[in-house]
């Protein structure tokens, strides 16, 4: 909490205030990424100290991420349109917080109960993600709308 509350602020300002849909996106999403192959890699250094650094480095990425991710949303459509655009930002990204422990749960009985390969499946999420990212960002940045939410 405390890293997402920090890095939201100097997310938003320094990332995704000149570029909207900018580079934050991808580095967030990379830490993300990478904080999945840490932990697919903990199973052999399971102990308390190793999880919460790795947890505190996914908190980091979450606060880069979501903070350009919501400000690109809300930049890519007009004034008047700002608040369905917050709706669906939230609703999408509560369904992706009540559906993704059970993809979880159907990965981890599909990888013969195997928390690594678990984590290494849902790598693919972030990536893929990134990767839509990266194929839709000029039509998203030449809709923006220039405005000063500063």
């Amino acid at each position: 909490a405390y890293c997402l509350l920090i890095f939201s602020g100097v997310a938003l300002r320094m990332i995704t205030y000149q570029a909207p849909f900018s580079y934050g996106d991808y580095a967030g999403t990379g830490v993300i990424a990478a904080t999945l192959f840490l932990f697919s890699a903990a199973e052999h250094l399971a102990f308390i100290p190793t999880l919460v650094v790795i947890a505190l480095i996914r908190a980091t990425g979450i606060g880069i991420y979501q903070p350009a991710l919501q400000n690109a949303c809300m930049m890519s459509v007009p004034a008047t349109r700002r608040s369905s655009a917050s709706g669906m930002y939230y609703l999408g990204s509560d369904l992706g917080m009540g559906l993704t422990p059970i993809l979880g749960a159907k990965l981890y009985t599909a990888s013969f109960n195997s928390y690594p390969k678990m984590f290494l499946a849902l790598m693919a999420f972030p990536l893929v993600g990134a990767a839509v990212f990266a194929i839709c960002r000029k039509g998203i940045n030449a809709n923006i709308q220039k405005t000063d939410f500063m």
